[in-house]
């Protein structure tokens, strides 16, 4: 058997299903027009409601497993954790056209990791009020839990679990990682022109072999006999058949069918 296509076969034989996908968390807007905390008290209270000031909001992002307990947000974060700088009195946030959050968090925050998309998911916010004097006041806390497929996004707005009367308006959507595909991102195809394999691959991950080569399933190190023999059989002498055999016309000979006979007088 050809070295090529027992190592392209041994490749296809051991194959470790895993993966690599994006969580993508496209931050619209934050409003907390009442300024209060968890328990309905003002972040900055000075004097009469309308002059009340706003939260001076950090922010924390935790992704996990759909179904975690909705408690702390900072304690589990297996698929990634972000946390903002201090948005100063900041309780009417619009970020619809921003690329950062906090002039230094992206936005969208991009939350990548190995393994097989699991579908369902639980994104945990925490708010709260930035205070350098004490320990800083819980604003609100939102626990979200979506199901997305592959190059499937959602947009909506939640709510806070405490008494502020937060909302937070979010566009979530997961992609697969460069060269995974599938509703998991469970499929692996990187293009391939070495001795290994010669392929592309198409939008589904399904392996396309390139011109001159065959079979997919052993990732294209098959010649094809009738392409390579196209390419040196001589056009005027012969032609190839289904085999890949240059076949001379008469008066021809040779190989590639390129040496011409003389016909005796």
């Amino acid at each position: 058997m050809d070295g090529n296509l027992l190592l392209a076969l041994l490749a296809s034989t051991f194959v470790v299903v895993s993966g690599d996908y994006i969580l993508m968390m496209k931050l619209q807007t934050y409003k907390n027009l009442n300024h209060r905390d968890s328990v309905g008290k003002a972040c900055e209270r000075y004097g009469p409601q309308s002059s009340w000031r706003a939260c001076d909001n950090i922010f924390t992002f935790c992704l996990r497993e759909a179904g975690y307990p909705h408690k702390a947000v900072q304690s589990h974060c297996p698929l990634g954790k972000r946390t903002s700088k201090v948005l100063k009195e900041k309780d009417d946030i619009d970020l619809t056209s921003a690329d950062t959050i906090d002039g230094n968090l992206p936005n969208p925050l991009q939350f990548k990791n190995s393994g097989q998309w699991p579908g369902t998911f639980q994104l945990a916010i925490g708010v709260v009020d930035n205070d350098p004097n004490k320990a800083n006041d819980l604003v609100d806390k939102f626990f979200i839990e979506e199901h997305l497929s592959q190059n499937e996004s959602v947009s909506s707005t939640y709510k806070g679990t405490y008494k502020s009367g937060a909302t937070i308006s979010l566009t979530l959507s997961v992609v697969c990682a460069k060269n995974y595909y599938s509703s998991d991102c469970s499929l692996l195809c990187a293009a391939t022109d070495n001795s290994t394999g010669h392929y592309s691959c198409n939008g589904n991950g399904a392996k396309v072999c390139l011109e001159g080569y065959i079979d997919p399933d052993t990732n294209c190190v098959k010649r094809d006999p009738v392409y390579w023999c196209q390419s040196t059989c001589s056009p005027d002498g012969g032609s190839c058949d289904a085999s890949g055999s240059c076949v001379c016309n008469e008066g021809w000979s040779g190989v590639n069918c390129d040496v011409g006979v003389c016909s005796p007088e």
